[in-house]
């Protein structure tokens, strides 16, 4: 939708109350390292972007060439998740996972004995 493709992620400064806009558009999430140093963004086209934590997504280079925001690079700061990520799924051992932490979930959360006697009293 144009909301998610106008998302914006913007750095506040307490101490000099001025705002600074780090990406300008397309923020869906960001998350930040357990560092602080490192920032990755999330984009509305499923691109993913990482920055220096508090640094503005860079325009142009140490050459003052443009960046090629299409390009998967670190000049541009995207990461090729396509050719780059792979995913190795255990259908058997997804299922018994999930299995467990249901049961886990409804053991936790629905079998307790104010439940049970509630539920015989309309029986």
């Amino acid at each position: 939708s144009e909301e998610e493709s106008d998302g914006r992620l913007v750095r506040f400064d307490l101490r000099r109350r001025r705002e600074a806009v780090l990406v300008e558009r397309g923020v869906v999430d960001y998350s930040l390292s357990l560092d602080g140093r490192v920032l990755a963004v999330e984009h509305s086209d499923w691109r993913l972007q990482v920055l220096a934590a508090g640094e503005k997504a860079p325009e142009v280079d140490s050459d003052d060439e443009d960046i090629d925001t299409d390009r998967c690079d670190r000049r541009s700061g995207f990461v090729d998740l396509e050719s780059r990520l792979r995913v190795v799924v255990n259908p058997r051992a997804e299922w018994a996972q999930i299995y467990c932490e249901v049961w886990r979930a409804v053991r936790d959360t629905f079998w307790c004995p104010a439940a049970l006697v509630a539920a015989a009293a309309f029986t």
